[in-house]
């Protein structure tokens, strides 16, 4: 709507100075977005007289954005070299072969053959800033803290786990079933947004979602 605030200015596939952040931003080019404005469109198309995402409700504008911690382009500009050398490679199988025996070179080390030890797990974490820009101004916004254990092998299982377990517990008697559908195919977004049963069930497990009004600066704001 015209009387809603311009949100920021997201960046493009060039890394660009974000003033809020005091970090480099760039665009990040992986399915994240796209799963969730599936997510929401698809809820809108079952529910839509859904009261907050319903079709009344203009749909927002989504950013996926990755930071580096520096004012110095070069950060990004070697995540833009490493993509761009994974994205090409990955379309060929001679290539996709080359990704697997060496993926220490084609990533900077970030990823290697053997995999994270057991003090590495044990030591990783993640911090996710998400904010939702209100109606009338800039100021009015909320911001969500995810937070967790390392995110490739412990948090991830763990998200899964929680899902399974949300759908279970609205299988018992005396359990409320807060999904958003009772059956069907869908999107884990669209099913689970609205479930307190699945945040509880991360939770107890280590996965936290937050409301912070600013970000930590002990954390990285992306």
């Amino acid at each position: 709507p015209a009387e809603w605030a311009k949100a920021p200015v997201a960046p493009g596939l060039l890394p660009g100075y974000n003033e809020e952040l005091e970090l480099r931003t760039m665009k990040f080019v992986g399915a994240d977005s796209s799963a969730i404005r599936l997510s929401w469109k698809y809820l809108r198309s079952r529910k839509p007289d859904h009261p907050r995402k319903g079709t009344s409700i203009p749909e927002p504008k989504l950013s996926v954005l990755i930071g580096m911690d520096s004012k110095d382009s070069m950060s990004a500009l070697k995540v833009m070299g490493f993509g761009a050398t994974f994205s090409f490679l990955a379309r060929y199988k001679w290539g996709c072969d080359m990704l697997h025996a060496n993926p220490e070179g084609f990533s900077g080390g970030v990823f290697k053959t053997e995999g994270p030890t057991q003090e590495e797990l044990e030591k990783g974490r993640f911090t996710t800033y998400v904010t939702a820009f209100g109606p009338n101004n800039n100021d009015r916004r909320a911001r969500v803290k995810v937070s967790g254990p390392e995110p490739g092998y412990v948090a991830t299982p763990i998200l899964i786990v929680s899902l399974a377990l949300t759908i279970l517990d609205t299988g018992k008697a005396d359990a409320g079933n807060d999904l958003s559908f009772d059956a069907g195919v869908t999107l884990p977004g669209a099913l689970f947004g609205d479930s307190e049963k699945v945040y509880e069930h991360m939770r107890n497990e280590g996965v936290n979602f937050d409301v912070v009004d600013e970000f930590d600066d002990s954390q990285s704001p992306v």
